[in-house]
């Protein structure tokens, strides 16, 4: 087993721990069964690997500019992540791992957002995971919503 994808996996579980948490406190665990998740810079789809066990019926999309495609559970999409392609308003969970790390150089930080709130249903809920939470917070307050958990209502 490589070191990577021992990372993986362990960001896969804090991930899910993170997701679980969030939507429990915002009284919307049932959202996920039959729904859409997307991850945004998927890599090799690991989380939505991870979560596909637990809601079988929810559909997985990891979009990627270069989509290393591991799992056949899973459904890549090779495209930036500030143009998914994806159709709008279609996803109940929005998710992101480190983004901020690409901040400026692949992307710009409100092109993003658009982005995620285009294809988020009304109600739906964008969950980064980002160790550099304080490169995003300026943006999140900047555009009106609060840091950590974007509650689309």
């Amino acid at each position: 087993m490589s070191i990577d994808h021992i990372y993986s996996n362990e960001l896969a579980e804090s991930m899910i721990r993170n997701m679980s948490g969030f939507l429990r406190l915002a009284g919307k665990q049932d959202l996920l069964d039959g729904s859409l998740i997307v991850d945004l810079c998927c890599g090799d789809g690991t989380i939505l690997h991870e979560l596909k066990k637990l809601y079988p019926t929810t559909r997985m999309i990891g979009v990627d500019r270069n989509p290393l495609k591991r799992y056949s559970d899973v459904e890549y999409r090779t495209a930036l992540i500030t143009a998914t392609q994806l159709s709008n308003n279609r996803a109940v969970v929005v998710l992101s791992v480190n983004i901020s790390d690409y901040c400026g150089d692949s992307f710009e930080v409100d092109d993003f957002f658009n982005e995620v709130d285009r294809i988020l249903t009304p109600g739906g809920v964008y969950i980064p995971n980002d160790l550099h939470r304080k490169k995003l917070i300026r943006p999140f307050q900047r555009v009106g919503y609060r840091p950590f958990m974007l509650d689309y209502q």
